[in-house]
């Protein structure tokens, strides 16, 4: 009996001990359902942050590109006057110079040098022309230097991106295709 009562103390005791265990793991348990809760909350607030950055960037873009459009118009006009003769200044370079030293404009044939002693170099951009030389297509998809063509892969008015039709068909590219 003695021998018996020993063996029941023993298991009690292993009972107790695997009880502690059990309860320092739900105690574990629920400190890592707090911290993933945490974590959730946190992935949130990010998700938040991320949308309002986007909306501000797509703002932000929007409002370079207007500035952009008029900056051009200006330098536009500016290049008028002074083929006109009321700019002052681009007589004492050649044209397509500007400068004290007179260097050379680096604008390809999309846009107007801001030519003249006084002039900064700056390249101003026809309609449907972009780039720091005027040298690409504002519109994806069209070809240099006349922008009015599609490149190939490209169809429609818009010269919108073939759909991927798969061997054998083609896109019928090109604004009529």
């Amino acid at each position: 009996m003695e021998v018996e009562s020993v063996n029941t103390t023993s298991r009690v005791d292993v009972l107790e001990v695997e009880s502690a265990n059990t309860t320092s793991r739900v105690d574990v348990l629920e400190v890592q359902t707090v911290n993933i809760a945490a974590k959730v909350d946190e992935m949130e607030i990010l998700s938040t942050d991320m949308q309002v950055l986007n909306e501000e960037t797509v703002n932000t873009t929007s409002r370079v590109d207007v500035l952009e459009e008029a900056l051009a118009e200006i330098m536009l006009e500016l290049a008028l006057l002074k083929v006109k003769g009321g700019g002052g200044g681009s007589d004492e370079c050649e044209k397509n110079y500007f400068g004290a030293n007179c260097t050379a404009c680096n604008c390809a044939i999309g846009g107007i040098c801001d030519d003249g002693r006084k002039g900064s170099g700056r390249c101003a951009c026809f309609e449907g022309v972009t780039g720091v030389r005027c040298e690409e297509c504002a519109s994806t998809g069209r070809l240099w230097p006349d922008c009015t063509e599609c490149m190939s892969g490209y169809f429609g008015k818009e010269c919108s991106p073939c759909p991927d039709c798969g061997w054998p068909t083609q896109c019928s590219d090109g604004q009529s295709g």
